[in-house]
């Protein structure tokens, strides 16, 4: 057996000089900045450890791995104070290895790179727009889109369960759902706004709402609020009459949701109700007709995922309702959340197997109700009800899982062979006379 004494050396040497390159860009910006003139020197990383600097506010240090600023007065000095410390060591570290000196602490950092990275966001757009339109977009937290990709999944998903065996899902139907997820999420923020009007200026992380700021006048909200629900009645009427009458319906739980908040401790299950309403939906836009057995379990489970993940986006605001008057299920449950999430999430997980059962899903589907399982234990176990930022970051974290559902839900009926003795469902649409509500 040959010797495997001098592969070691080998590895290590690969890799210090794969760590090397992989930091050339940024050593390279930040030469002549620093040290101009100095020959580059190829040296080991060194494993020394730089005394960490005290920037003032408004100094701006140069991350070379990514080739941006840090602006220390952009970090939250609670939370952040690592990371900082960690982005100047490495720039610190990186500039002495490849230069054999260390940057002043005075020194304002290297130039900007030449080709920025730019990243657009839903905010940024709302800023780029005319400020008569501004506050009207923010009314419908366009700048906030995770609501309306949460209000959007149950749809997605009751369309994906309902389409023909071993085919996808109508694009036209699901551009019709999404369109229909945005208009109702902006209309029932509207209407949350406009009941909410003097909570929301005693509350820190809403004071700045149209209503309350003062930006908009309740007329103006109320206008805006015909426009959106008038939108979303035209597309609701593309549909079958079936699916005209459960949508409608769902107005009045949307309307009435505020009020919940004044009442109960349990507000999130009566925001459940509307936020899911479109796994209602799905299924008699594509069948003309709601095969129960599929879609009540399939509502049910949804009703279950908003009360998880809202009653976490609650603990965020849990100080400001004590103080206003406000309830939620955040106040009600307090440190016994989790064993109440972890309840909310067996039920929610048991509905979804009971759907796939009734519906005769695929192995994909069943491993999907698996992962989210995994998914929803992951968010319980590592969720901390005292810090804002964990609580966001969990409740942000089920835009990926409703992905997850509805990609499982569209393999396993990929793969389910058609039954050769049905009739393949067509939609109805409401151009045809014979076209009635079952």
């Amino acid at each position: 057996m040959a010797s495997t004494g001098p592969v070691r050396p080998l590895v290590l040497t690969g890799v210090r000089t794969v760590r090397q390159i992989m930091n050339l860009r940024g050593a390279a910006r930040c030469l002549h900045h620093y040290t101009p003139g100095t020959n580059l020197n190829m040296t080991p990383l060194s494993r020394e450890r730089t005394p960490l600097l005290h920037p003032s506010p408004s100094q701006q240090w140069f991350n070379p791995r990514t080739c941006s600023y840090i602006n220390w007065d952009q970090f939250n000095h609670r939370n952040h104070t690592t990371l900082f410390s960690h982005h100047q060591l490495h720039f610190h570290n990186t500039c002495r290895n490849f230069t054999g000196q260390t940057p002043s602490p005075n020194s304002p950092g290297p130039p900007p790179p030449l080709l920025p990275h730019r990243r657009y966001s839903a905010a940024q757009l709302v800023e780029s727009v005319p400020p008569v339109l501004r506050p009207y977009l923010k009314l419908m937290r366009f700048d906030r889109p995770v609501g309306t990709l949460l209000v959007m999944w149950p749809g997605l998903c009751s369309l994906a369960l309902a389409a023909d065996p071993g085919c996808f899902p109508d694009p036209v139907m699901m551009a019709k759902f999404s369109l229909g997820a945005f208009l109702m999420r902006g209309a029932g923020c509207t209407i949350n706004d406009m009941w909410d009007k003097e909570i929301d200026k005693m509350v820190e992380r809403t004071k700045l709402r149209p209503l309350a700021a003062g930006d908009l006048t309740p007329e103006q909200a109320l206008a805006f609020l015909a426009v959106q629900l008038s939108t979303a009645l035209a597309l609701l009427l593309s549909l079958n009459w079936y699916t005209v009458c459960v949508g409608a319906m769902s107005v009045v739980f949307v309307a009435f949701y505020p009020v919940m908040k004044r009442i109960t401790y349990w507000p999130q299950l009566f925001l459940g109700i509307p936020h899911a309403w479109g796994a209602l939906m799905g299924w008699p836009a594509v069948r003309a007709g709601a095969d129960w057995s599929v879609v009540a379990p399939l509502y049910a489970a949804c009703i279950l995922w908003t009360m998880t993940f809202d009653t976490i986006y609650s603990h965020q605001d849990k100080l400001d309702d004590c103080k206003i008057g406000v309830k939620s299920l955040a106040l009600r449950l307090g440190d016994e959340t989790k064993h109440w999430l972890t309840g909310f999430s067996l039920a929610m997980c048991g509905c979804l197997t009971l759907a796939g059962v009734n519906n005769h899903m695929t192995w994909p589907y069943y491993v999907t109700v698996g992962v989210v399982a995994g998914h929803l234990t992951r968010q319980i176990v590592t969720l901390d009800i005292n810090d804002s930022d964990n609580c966001f970051e969990r409740f942000y974290s089920n835009i990926r899982l409703g992905f997850i559902l509805f990609t499982g839900i569209v393999a396993a009926n990929l793969l389910k062979q058609s039954d050769t003795s049905e009739e393949p469902y067509t939609p109805l649409n409401n151009t045809d006379p014979s076209n009635t509500v079952t």
